[in-house]
């Protein structure tokens, strides 16, 4: 059918019914696949001809938008509601304007104007607020490209955008397809004072099944007894290369690189310089790690294979080590008792020929509730050894250990207890305490352990 009688057939059917909503059926590319149906009271032909435009009188218009033909099986591709909606066939676009809403692939957002080109596939929505993931997003535009949307001007929140705890601010907002956030140029915000600014954000939506609380790149304190005061700050180079920089007060700067390309099998790089807690004295030893290459895979990613190369600076020694671990949740089933098992073993070559061998299994049974605020799990860990190992830190502490968690709230406490016990010493190996108050959508977090004679503050996000 011509475009000049497509025109026409529009025309004559909107205005046989002013007064109620009529659909209007057109195509909108010269294959004849996509189409366009408008609901609306009113038309007109601009002066050229060469665009219709579409106006509610008693409602809004609705122009639905379908890749194929429409034969009411499958749901439009894009709807748009507006008070006036154009279509201009020589252009290639559907542009609404006056209060718009835009609904695409379960998606809902709001805006002043929205335009939608049917040859490239791509729209664009200004002044737009809309959620996703549990984020609120409110920005200067939006665009809805093919494999990815691009907000400019960006705010969002998981916490609402009316009176949250935390906001972020940044100059542009990717969200991909594999709900993945990448923003740019961003400032981070709390309880309305601004906390850190950053070149770079990202974020993943929390996976089904996942955990409640994720945190985000807040300064994170803490005091231990080798390192004193310290200060840890999170940030991100790349969609899959992260750092962090912390400063010390006795040991100095420490820092570690890291890249996953995350995915069902994921695989990383990490590299760092650090002090660790030495295993025959109580002195911190700096060791550095170039790099350690390996993949993790599962539903969690809890299952590893790496190979790392290690160097102990205060000794001179270095090695090369390979490590495997495996874990597997026998039962799983909300709030009922779940087995878990976990397998895994290392193996050490030294510079200095010694070679050392270790294998650990773990076996504990716990459960945990649906909303994930009560836990509890007792277990007992094995470590087996062969060998000598000439580094200071590289020790294996326990040869049997026993362990209990749980986690109890009340109202909006939150109190975390973990302990270990060297079954072969017959004494308490170690005692870790968390307690965190939730506000409303953020939860801040001070943690103790009697073993490193560490404190530490963190700021979690609620989902």
């Amino acid at each position: 059918m011509k475009r000049s009688n497509l025109f026409l057939f529009a025309f004559l059917a909107g205005a046989a019914a002013q007064a109620q909503q009529t659909p209007a059926s057109l195509s909108l590319s010269p294959d004849g696949m996509d189409h366009i149906t408008v609901y609306t009271d009113r038309v007109e032909s601009t002066p050229d001809g060469n665009a219709l435009v579409f106006s509610g009188q008693s409602q809004p218009v609705r122009a639905e938008i379908y890749r194929g033909l429409p034969d009411g099986k499958l749901p439009p591709a894009i709807v748009l509601t507006a008070e006036t909606v154009t279509v201009d066939y020589n252009a290639g676009e559907v542009v609404a304007t006056n209060s718009v809403t835009l609904l695409w692939d379960n998606h809902v957002a709001t805006g002043s104007s929205a335009r939608y080109n049917w040859t490239k596939r791509e729209g664009r929505i200004e002044t737009v607020r809309f959620s996703e993931d549990g984020m609120e997003f409110r920005a200067a535009s939006l665009e809805m490209l093919p494999n990815r949307r691009l907000m400019l001007d960006a705010t969002f929140s998981g916490c609402g955008l009316d009176n949250p705890d935390y906001v972020i601010h940044a100059q542009s907002v990717t969200l991909n397809n594999d709900r993945r956030i990448s923003a740019r140029h961003v400032s981070l915000d709390l309880f309305h004072h601004r906390i850190v600014t950053l070149p770079l954000f990202t974020h993943k939506a929390r996976p089904k099944g996942g955990s409640g609380r994720q945190a985000l790149p807040f300064p994170r304190p803490g005091r231990s007894q080798v390192s004193g005061f310290t200060l840890s700050q999170a940030i991100a180079l790349s969609d899959n290369v992260n750092v962090e920089v912390e400063v010390t007060t006795r040991v100095g700067w420490r820092g570690i690189a890291s890249y996953a390309n995350e995915g069902r099998i994921t695989p990383y790089a990490v590299a760092d310089w650090k002090q660790e807690r030495a295993s025959r004295d109580r002195l911190p030893v700096l060791v550095s790690r170039v790099p350690e290459l390996g993949i993790r895979f599962g539903d969690n990613s809890a299952n590893t294979l790496n190979v790392g190369s290690y160097r102990e600076h205060s000794t001179g020694v270095s090695a090369r080590r390979a490590t495997a671990s495996y874990e597997h949740t026998v039962l799983d089933h909300g709030e009922h008792p779940g087995l878990r098992l976990i397998v895994g073993a290392r193996a050490s070559a030294y510079s200095t020929h010694d070679f050392y061998r270790t294998a650990r299994a773990d076996v504990s049974i716990g459960r945990e509730g649906k909303d994930r605020d009560t836990f509890e799990e007792v277990g007992m860990r094995l470590n087996g050894l062969q060998g000598h190992t000439p580094f200071q830190w590289d020790q294996v502490l326990v040869q049997t250990e026993a362990y209990a968690g749980k986690r109890i709230s009340w109202g909006h406490y939150r109190l975390e207890t973990d302990l270990r016990y060297d079954v072969g010493n017959h004494k308490m190996y170690d005692v870790e305490v968390g307690i965190a108050k939730r506000l409303r959508c953020v939860e801040p977090e001070i943690r103790y352990s009697d073993r490193r004679r560490a404190v530490f503050f963190d700021v979690r996000v609620l989902n």
